[in-house]
């Protein structure tokens, strides 16, 4: 997708992020969510609702040949890079696509959908040229916790490339946390209910477990259900948004 942007029209690419290693849910992104769909093909298919091209990166390790199978049959173009070393990847396909902009999304969170990821390109008409991150910023959600895309200049990444250093490496494997908050911006929509203690992210079998009770309560409306539309739901059905409301988040030291 090609966006008006202080003049200029910018290239704007997603890129979906995702490998069967985890430390706490191995395999997780081909779990079953809802009926025989995995996690990956969940995401993927209610990111589709954006109108942009979007990738999946994934590494080379042999255990994600069958990511690789997923992602082609899920329609996405295949970039396969360093295990450890995501930011790589993500350089890697702005080159390839001479992006301005990536919309990054996490393989783990299943509720990410193509509404946000629209209101987010719109915003960049009016996104001061200081900024390079558009995220739900860590210290004031909005959001709960892996809803949220993150919106990233191809330009910073390159920069910040070179300015991590082998003492905080572990910002490659987030990819954008070394520019927060200095260069990011919080992406807020006012109109939206916040809800930053709920958790939407699936790292451990609990949330796993509560991913799959709330898209069995979305029923056949999973796939283009919005935001408010899943809020109201959970605001009726409070059991369901606390499932997992007892896990902790790792440090982004911990990778």
């Amino acid at each position: 997708m090609e966006v008006g942007l202080h003049g200029n029209f910018m290239k704007v690419v997603g890129v979906l992020q995702a490998r069967m290693g985890s430390t706490r849910l191995p395999g997780k992104i081909l779990a079953p969510v809802i009926d025989t769909f995995p996690m990956l093909a969940v995401q993927a298919m209610r990111l589709s609702g954006a109108d942009i091209e979007w990738w999946l990166a994934t590494s080379t390790d042999p255990t994600d040949d069958v990511t690789e199978f997923w992602g082609k049959e899920l329609g996405l173009k295949v970039f396969r890079g360093d295990v450890e070393n995501v930011l790589s990847r993500f350089l890697a396909i702005s080159e390839i696509t001479n992006a301005d902009w990536i919309v990054r999304a996490t393989g783990d969170d299943p509720f990410m959908n193509g509404e946000m990821v629209t209101l987010m390109i719109d915003s960049l008409k009016n996104v001061h040229q200081d900024v390079d991150l558009l995220c739900d910023l860590p210290s004031a959600r909005q959001f709960p916790l892996g809803f949220l895309p993150e919106l990233v200049r191809s330009t910073a990444l390159k920069r910040i490339d070179k300015e991590i250093t082998e003492s905080n490496a572990f910002h490659r494997s987030h990819v954008t946390s070394f520019l927060i908050p200095q260069s990011c911006e919080a992406f807020r929509v006012e109109s939206f209910k916040s809800r930053p203690n709920w958790r939407w992210t699936v790292d451990t079998i609990q949330d796993l477990e509560m991913a799959r009770s709330i898209f069995a309560a979305l029923g056949s409306k999973w796939q283009h259900a919005r935001y408010s539309q899943i809020v109201e739901l959970l605001d009726s059905m409070p059991d369901l948004a606390v499932m997992n409301a007892g896990i902790n988040q790792k440090s982004i030291e911990l990778g």
